[in-house]
């Protein structure tokens, strides 16, 4: 069945009290676009309905300020292999990552220690998917990043403001994929059309938008 609205509700911004505690996790203020968003409201919720029911599989919350930070725990580093020992304090432990990885190389110590220091974004209902952001990546102020079963990830090809215009119009809804690696199973288009199918007849022009977007992907 077709989706039929889509509203959005938010709650008040909370940054100017919580703007200590960001910087004390990250060493610095939050760069221009999340803080714009955070002064704007302490993340927001979007209602996918279909004949009139909402959807728990498609509708989505960005996150509060401290659901982001995991309620400000401290985040870790390894500086090699043999360092790494990761705690279970950390944020998102067992969550939107495993202590459990293997870790026997640069490169999975590199993907650990991006995700142990990554902010929750957006959790995917319904799937073990998280949409989080790395504030120290080796280029940018940022890096969006889709998050697998704890263990894949693979930077998103959009800033912050396109992202939300997108989560705005499709929640949910894995029209993010459209924007994953190119060579990557799910970053052919057509899996995200298929995917967002039932928003076709509701939202047909945007779903052409999403997919010229994905065509200038780099």
């Amino acid at each position: 069945m077709p989706v039929t609205s889509v509203t959005i509700s938010s709650t008040p911004s909370t940054l100017d009290e919580s703007m200590a505690q960001v910087t004390a996790v990250l060493g610095r203020e939050l760069p221009d676009d999340f803080a714009a968003l955070y002064r704007e409201c302490d993340g927001f919720t979007v209602n996918v309905e279909i004949d009139g029911k909402t959807s728990p599989d498609w509708s989505a919350a960005i996150a509060s300020l401290s659901e982001a930070f995991d309620d400000w725990k401290p985040h870790q580093q390894s500086s090699d292999v043999d360092d790494y020992n990761p705690s279970f304090d950390e944020p998102f432990c067992e969550t939107i990552w495993s202590p459990d990885a293997d870790v026997d190389d640069d490169e999975s110590l590199a993907r650990m220690n991006q995700l142990r220091r990554s902010k929750l974004l957006l959790s995917v209902p319904g799937a073990p998917e998280w949409i989080v952001v790395d504030f120290t990546p080796e280029d940018g102020d940022y890096q969006l990043l889709w998050v697998y079963e704890g263990s894949e990830t693979q930077p998103l090809a959009l800033d912050l403001p396109a992202f939300l215009r997108w989560v705005r119009v499709f929640g949910a809804a894995r029209w993010y994929w459209a924007f994953l690696p190119r060579d990557h199973s799910m970053g052919d288009f057509a899996t995200t059309r298929e995917a967002l199918a039932a928003f076709a007849p509701f939202a047909a022009a945007e779903l052409a938008a999403l997919a010229n977007a994905a065509e200038a992907r780099p």
